[in-house]
């Protein structure tokens, strides 16, 4: 579904047709908060990067990642096991002479910018490494030929979060809240379906 057949289904939703005052942009900006949560929530976005070991640097920066599943060594395909911060300093290795090749990582911090380091600290440059994560989408620019990254299936969670924006904007704060509630369930079910569509996914805890 293309952005501008969201934006009109908010607007039938709303019964508010094109205005100065309930703009496409401001129905943008809804349809963009929206389907970060949900990607936030969710995890449904999943993509992979490619790192270069910078030599004597540790930290390296991810732009919009929401979770790090998994990194590997592009040559031989090992996979870096994940340790935090806190153990490193424990264990007294976060010496800046700690330097080799990397076998564990771990998060600096999460959000729209997150960044990894890497330890022990590359010794040498050059070396790839390919992170498995999910993130954010991409934010959407214009009305007409956009479609949300969001899986299709959760694109109609856009208009009932545009539609509690609208209402609270309102101050219709009841029925901002009865709209919120139907979003609250459409967002857990959407998160249920996204970790079981897989074969051997086990039961889960699906609260937030």
């Amino acid at each position: 579904m293309v952005t501008s057949d969201i934006i009109q289904d908010v607007r039938d939703q709303l019964d508010q047709p094109e205005s100065t005052y309930l703009t496409d942009a401001m129905i943008l900006r809804w349809l963009n908060e929206g389907q970060r949560i949900i990607a936030r929530k969710t995890r449904c976005i999943q993509d992979s990067t490619t790192l270069t070991t910078v030599a004597s640097q540790a930290s390296y920066t991810l732009a919009n990642v929401v979770q790090i599943e998994a990194i590997f060594w592009d040559d031989d395909g090992t996979k870096l096991s994940e340790i935090s911060w806190s153990s490193v300093a424990l264990h007294g290795m976060g010496d800046a002479t700690d330097t080799g090749t990397p076998e564990f990582w771990g998060r600096w911090n999460d959000g729209a910018t997150g960044k990894i380091f890497l330890y022990p600290t590359p010794s040498g440059a050059g070396d790839t490494l390919t992170v498995y994560y999910t993130r954010l989408p991409a934010a959407l620019t214009n009305v007409v030929l956009e479609e949300p990254e969001i899986p299709e299936d959760a694109q109609a969670m856009l208009t009932v979060y545009a539609q509690y924006k609208y209402k609270w904007q309102e101050g219709e704060y009841i029925e901002a809240n009865h709209i919120l509630a139907v979003w609250d369930d459409m967002l857990r079910w959407c998160k249920y379906d996204t970790y079981t569509e897989s074969s051997e996914a086990q039961s889960i805890n699906v609260e937030y």
